[in-house]
């Protein structure tokens, strides 16, 4: 019985270790930022201590070498006596070396200190470089593949059926338009909709999303959909990037994790112009057509993905 209480309890401590130690991993560039914070502030406590220390030390020495530079010094019956030329200099050296060894004694921990600081920080940033990296990677593989997905997608099922697809839609239902004489007419004609968001890409714009640039106008919110897809064409060929994020300020959206860093690069690779994907889509909560204009303009950018390493 007790060898296997023990086994249990042995059991349980290796799990314990390895759940710590993958911890402290996880967290390690948190622990060592903090580790050299709190370094960096010892170092200067600590050098502000030695500085008190310090003071006598190089009182003494400016005495020894104004003694010196005097050309007098105490020789060994205590006698004073004059100083060559060359033995000044030797005096002078010895003094000098006395000192630094002196102030290395009181400065060293403050020093000690400082270099462990400048090491834990200098660390904390190369893991979440070397994570940084490997997570850039690791997207670049997904997008690639998820990339050739849709082509195969294509493929078998064609172009029109894979959007539908790719972006969550449906076609269902009538779809009712106002004349000129406010009369509605309901017609056979299939209704585009669309209820989630799949991809961190796409955007809904309308009165919600962006109350300072959506009109009750459909013309005008497609007019300046079109007009800002230019603008950010004409930014693309002559800066050579755009950042999502700086389409989203243009437009109004609130801005997002994913668009710091992911955008369009000029001959990178990808397709060389923004595209913001523009669709008619109604969502449930915008499907009242009673009023004559598309009440949701569904967005969906064609970005090439992470380019912050590419600029």
């Amino acid at each position: 019985m007790k060898m296997e209480a023990l086994k249990v309890l042995g059991g349980k401590a290796g799990t314990l270790a390895v759940k710590t130690s993958m911890k402290l991993r996880k967290y390690s560039p948190e622990i060592m930022l903090a580790g050299g914070l709190i370094a960096g502030t010892a170092a200067i406590v600590t050098a502000c201590i030695a500085t008190k220390k310090a003071e006598p030390v190089v009182e003494e020495a400016r005495r020894e070498l104004a003694d010196i530079q005097n050309a007098i010094v105490i020789n060994e019956d205590g006698q004073e006596e004059s100083l060559t030329p060359k033995e000044i200099k030797k005096e002078t050296f010895v003094v000098c070396k006395r000192l630094t060894w002196n102030l290395c004694k009181v400065y060293g921990l403050a020093a000690f200190l400082f270099l462990i600081s400048v090491g834990l920080i200098l660390g904390s940033h190369g893991v979440l470089k070397q994570r940084y990296i490997s997570t850039t990677l690791a997207y670049k593989a997904l997008d690639e593949a998820y990339k050739d997905y849709r082509e195969r997608v294509k493929e078998a099922v064609g172009e029109e059926k894979e959007r539908h697809f790719f972006h969550g839609t449906e076609e269902k239902g009538e779809k009712t338009i106002i004349d000129e004489a406010g009369e509605a007419t309901t017609i056979k004609e299939a209704v585009k909709v669309h209820d989630k968001k799949y991809s961190p890409y796409e955007f809904d714009f309308n009165a919600q999303t962006c109350p300072g640039n959506w009109e009750a106008h459909s013309d005008y919110n497609f007019t300046f959909l079109r007009n800002a897809e230019n603008y950010f064409n004409d930014l693309l060929n002559s800066r050579g990037h755009v950042f999502l994020n700086e389409i989203l300020d243009y437009l109004g959206f609130k801005r997002t994790p994913e668009g710091a860093v992911t955008g369009w690069v000029k001959g990178n690779g990808g397709d060389d112009y923004v595209d913001f994907g523009v669709f008619d889509y109604y969502t449930d909560e915008y499907c009242d057509q009673n009023d004559g204009y598309i009440k949701n303009i569904h967005l969906n950018f064609n970005v090439d993905g992470v380019i912050w390493d590419k600029i």
